[in-house]
């Protein structure tokens, strides 16, 4: 006697292939907890602390004096790294510094920050060669031409930062200084 097709059992190879299945779907699941995880991790948590080491540079630039061209705003102790509100910086500061200048526009608009946010200081850029922050900024003269105004532009990098495939996280902040 035969039994019904209701009362048949799953075969093997259906048991193979059903567990085949769900192991590549638990796979996928796993990289995309991962991928949030991650993008999680660079959209809150080194965010905020690259927006806090922003926000501590532009204040200390808005404390300034106006015409202060003298205080030093670079971790590195030259001389050439005092610059106070004078203009300059590179010219786009979404390009990311990723070495300590020796020389160019970004000597003393760039500070290299431990995992912490303190400057790492040298005599010379040659001891900087690991950091977990990168701080630079550009002082200009207002655009249109307005007279006693100068814009400051902050920008925080976080080459240290869990890289999920995308752009590492970086922030932005400008502001503007009046006589």
């Amino acid at each position: 006697m035969s039994r019904p097709k209701s009362e048949c059992g799953v075969s093997l190879v259906e048991s193979m292939v059903a567990i085949f299945i769900a192991t590549i779907a638990l796979s996928s699941l796993g990289a995309v907890i991962f991928t949030a995880t991650v993008q999680n991790k660079n959209q809150g948590y080194e965010t905020t602390r690259m927006i806090v080491f922003a926000r501590e540079k532009m204040e200390e630039m808005l404390e300034l004096d106006f015409a202060d061209t003298t205080s030093l705003n670079g971790s590195v102790t030259d001389t050439t790294w005092e610059k106070g509100l004078t203009a300059g910086g590179l010219a786009d500061v979404t390009q990311e510094i990723t070495a300590c200048p020796a020389a160019g526009a970004a000597v003393g608009y760039v500070q290299f920050l431990d995992p912490n946010g303190i400057p790492i200081s040298a005599a010379s850029c040659t001891p900087i060669t690991a950091w977990a922050y990168t701080r630079q900024w550009t002082v200009t003269d207002a655009p249109g031409g307005v007279a006693n105004l100068k814009q400051i532009t902050v920008a925080v990098f976080a080459p240290a930062a869990v890289n999920s495939g995308g752009r590492k996280p970086w922030v932005i902040l400008t502001s503007y200084k009046s006589q």
